[in-house]
């Protein structure tokens, strides 16, 4: 499915609306409607960012396991770009803060969760894993020196979450950090053994964030 808002072109795959569905389906919390809201924030932050560096994004596309704002090819300098990275999780720890600071009022329940969900997704996306904006940084800071650095990072960090995920899934029963970290790990090998896209991220065509 494609359309446009305010001109820019808007992607949306059949798995990942398949798998949204699912999602919304399988739901008996309501954390379903709260994750979706706090995917939300994340990525206006980040387009709010782009539109206060002056860049308009080229494209969004929503795709299993990630929301993709490619931005123009060389538009941002160093400085920026770490801004626009840094700016979905920020406004995902900000909101956090403020609901912990609610729910104190006496909005227990809803706001709790919310506020988890906002820290959990705010400091996931600082990990230091490719893929991840605090990958980007990362990546970012590293441009023309250290360029193998990143890639050592983000392996260890991906291991660490792997083994973490499966310590949590045999303690707990929760196998979100393991799928997490599966899914991470899987697109982070992909890209590595992939020419093409290796050889577009060292020309800079097409960032995401």
């Amino acid at each position: 499915m494609k359309f446009k808002i305010c001109g820019v072109p808007v992607l949306v795959s059949l798995p990942f609306t398949a798998l949204l569905t699912l999602f919304f389906l399988m739901d008996r919390t309501g954390l379903a409607s709260l994750s979706v809201v706090t995917v939300l924030l994340h990525e206006a932050a980040h387009l709010i960012a782009m539109a206060a560096c002056g860049v308009r994004p080229r494209a969004v596309r929503l795709v299993v396991g990630a929301v993709e704002i490619v931005a123009p090819t060389g538009c941002l300098s160093r400085r920026r770009e770490i801004c626009v990275s840094a700016a979905g999780p920020m406004a995902n720890l900000l909101v956090g803060g403020l609901l912990c600071l609610l729910s104190r009022q006496g909005g227990e329940g809803v706001l709790q969760n919310a506020a988890v969900l906002q820290f959990s997704f705010g400091f996931f996306n600082l990990l230091p894993a490719e893929g991840l904006d605090g990958g980007s940084i990362l990546s970012t800071l590293c441009e023309g020196r250290f360029f193998r650095l990143p890639g050592i990072v983000s392996a260890v960090t991906l291991a660490l979450l792997t083994a973490g995920g499966v310590l949590l899934l045999i303690c707990c029963g929760g196998g979100g950090v393991l799928f997490a970290a599966v899914y991470l790990l899987a697109a982070g090998l992909l890209c590595a053994r992939s020419p093409k896209r290796r050889a577009a991220k060292a020309a800079g065509a097409e960032p995401s964030v």
